[in-house]
């Protein structure tokens, strides 16, 4: 009987024989009830032996079907589609940004269809323009240029897609200068969550008039903008103007020690690559961030606000100097070669692909 109900659960050729089995005992049955037999026990002995018989049959099917079930279910809780490419496009498959404060809504098609995780996060570099781009991928124009967006698949496979924007009679113009909006995507940001509560942004500025022990001029460290640290990044909004306490001569800047500036009499403030410090909910610093490469500690950007349009020529042999500004923020970068010749320009150079966002903590 053992036998019978384990065949029968497997298989065609078990299930038929338990049905021969349960067929002979019924004749069985039959048979004693047409002689006439007197023996109850035997009758008795007979039925419960069917019953159990089926009793056993039933419950071997139902827990292999049980079993069946189980497997379908784990194949697919275990299902894992990884994500194969990402193409970035844009609502009308459109390219440029043409109107001031213009926005564009950029498009993500992550392959397979049926990827686990089909989640992207957006970001931008600016070759030469500026925007800002929501989680969403909503993109706002800033500055003319051209910007590179790209959305990275969430999935762990560091897959991307990348287009470029050119931004056209944008805001931010030499004449009418806009607020400033950083959006920084940080490597390895989501670590930072528990430990970043916000980011400021600092320029150290001259006190008029006040001298340290030494005799040298004091300089105090003042505020510029902030913005709180969430999801691994951090957005904040530099001022559309500065007052003119922030502001120091071209020429007696870094960028005056290096080359000639037209016209002479321009000002500029400048946050340098440390100057994005990093606080705890408590107050502390815990360190800093700045915007660079992702392979070499000597690619990097600086933000400089400049009062009217200016241009500045190196007039050294080290140094290469093709700097335009315009009024309000500029993006600035700055790199060494590998014969230590120093670069800085307002256009990004092709070197710079893969730049982002790092924290250094204290």
């Amino acid at each position: 009987m053992i036998k019978y109900f384990f065949e029968a659960a497997e298989g065609n050729s078990g299930t038929m024989e338990a049905e021969n089995h349960l067929k002979n005992c019924a004749m069985e049955a039959e048979s004693i009830s047409k002689h006439g037999a007197s023996s109850k026990s035997l009758m008795s002995r007979v039925s419960v032996f069917n019953v159990a018989f089926l009793a056993l049959f039933v419950v071997a099917l139902f827990v292999v079907g049980c079993d069946d079930d189980g497997d379908d279910d784990n194949a697919k809780v275990d299902a894992n589609v990884p994500v194969t490419s990402v193409t970035v496009t844009s609502t009308g498959n459109v390219n440029q940004i043409t109107t001031q404060g213009g926005t564009l809504q950029m498009l993500a098609d992550v392959q397979p269809d049926n990827a686990t995780d089909k989640s992207v996060t957006w970001s931008i570099s600016p070759p030469t323009g500026v925007a800002t781009i929501s989680a969403n991928g909503l993109l706002t124009a800033v500055s003319n240029g051209v910007v590179k967006v790209r959305a990275t698949a969430n999935d762990g496979s560091n897959l991307f897609g990348e287009r470029d924007i050119t931004i056209a009679a944008a805001g931010g113009s030499s004449q009418n200068p806009q607020p400033f909006t950083i959006t920084a995507v940080v490597q390895n940001g989501s670590a930072h969550n528990n430990l970043i509560s916000k980011v400021a942004a600092y320029v150290w500025v001259e006190e008029e008039g006040v001298v340290d022990e030494y005799g040298d001029p004091k300089w105090e460290k003042i505020e510029l903008a902030s913005g709180n640290y969430a999801n691994g990044g951090f957005t904040m909004t530099l001022p559309e103007t500065l007052d003119d306490k922030f502001l120091e001569n071209i020429l007696d800047s870094e960028f005056g020690d290096m080359g000639t500036a037209n016209p002479t009499n321009a000002k500029i403030c400048a946050i340098h690559k440390s100057e994005f410090e990093a606080y705890s909910s408590n107050g502390t610093n815990v360190g800093y961030f700045f915007h660079g490469s992702y392979y070499d500690p000597e690619i990097w950007a600086l933000y400089v606000y400049a009062d009217r349009e200016v241009s500045v020529t190196a007039d050294e042999s080290d140094f290469l100097m093709t700097m335009s500004l315009k009024k309000g923020w500029n993006v600035v970068y700055v790199w060494y070669d590998d014969d230590d010749n120093h670069f800085i320009s307002t256009t990004m150079p092709s070197i710079f692909q893969g730049m982002l966002w790092k924290f250094y903590g204290e």
